[in-house]
C-alpha cells in the first residue's frame, strides 16, 4: 500500500524509512506443514498509527517549506541528514578535535593553531 497508492506519492526511499521502523514480533504458533511459514510479524495495530503520524509529517507545510528551502539552496550537505544520537556523537568528536588544537583556550583558533 505505501509504495502502491498515487494518493501518497511515497517514494522508494520513504516507503523503506516508514517500514524499518516496524517491530517485528515472534509468531506464536508455527505452521509446521508451511516450509515458507514467516517467523515474524509486525502488529498493524501498533504500526499504522506511527506511519500514519510519520506520513502526516512528511506532507507537514513547515516540514516542506524547510525541505525546499535546503533544497533551493544547492545541495543537501551530510550534516543536514543528522539527528539525535547520531548528531549528537559528531558535535562531540568535533569539539574535541577543536579543542585538541586550540592550544591556548581562547576559544578560536588563530594561524599557528
Amino acid at each position: 500500500l505505501l509504495s502502491t497508492d498515487e494518493k501518497l506519492c511515497l517514494e522508494p526511499l520513504q516507503v523503506l524509512s516508514i517500514m524499518r521502523s516496524a517491530k517485528a514480533h515472534p509468531v506464536q504458533k508455527k505452521d509446521p506443514n508451511s516450509p515458507t511459514a514467516p517467523k515474524e510479524f509486525v502488529d498493524c495495530r501498533l504500526f499504522c498509527p506511527f506511519a500514519a503520524s510519520t506520513i502526516e509529517h512528511m506532507f507537514d507545510p513547515k516540514f516542506l517549506v524547510r525541505r525546499s528551502s535546503i533544497l533551493k539552496r544547492g545541495a543537501l550537505r551530510p550534516i543536514q541528514l543528522l539527528y539525535g544520537d547520531e548528531k549528537k556523537a559528531l558535535d562531540k568528536y568535533l569539539r574535541n578535535l577543536f579543542e585538541k588544537f586550540d592550544r591556548d583556550r581562547d576559544g578560536a583558533l588563530d594561524a599557528k593553531e
